[in-house]
């Protein structure tokens, strides 16, 4: 479990596997366990998580201090590891809902 509060708002998640790069840096693994829709590109399901791995990202830069390197999605169903290969702007765009939040509370994302 993590979470960091951000401009008001609590950002927080389980992350499933953390680990160090040789420079320090830190890359996040999130396992998803639920199954891709019939014919439902791996793309899209990038897609609808991308954010929740950018938020997860951003929590261990806000409260170690730390670079987070690399966000991993790996898909049990089809077997298949993605990146996320826009992390820096994924991680801006979460920052951006979190500023331009009207009112104190939590941000939160799909947890599969």
């Amino acid at each position: 479990y993590a979470a960091v509060e951000i401009d008001g708002v609590l950002l927080d998640g389980f992350i499933d596997l953390l680990y160090e790069l040789p420079n320090g840096n830190l890359v996040v693994v999130d396992y998803k366990t639920d199954a891709l829709q019939p014919g439902e590109p791996v793309a899209d399901a990038v897609d609808r998580y991308r954010l929740q791995a950018a938020a997860y990202a951003l929590i261990l830069q806000e409260s170690l201090d730390r670079t987070v390197d690399r966000c991993v999605l790996l898909f049990l169903e089809p077997d298949e590891a993605v990146e996320i290969h826009d992390l820096p702007e994924a991680i801006a765009e979460v920052r951006g809902t979190l500023a331009n939040s009207n009112q104190p509370g939590v941000l939160s994302r799909p947890t599969a």
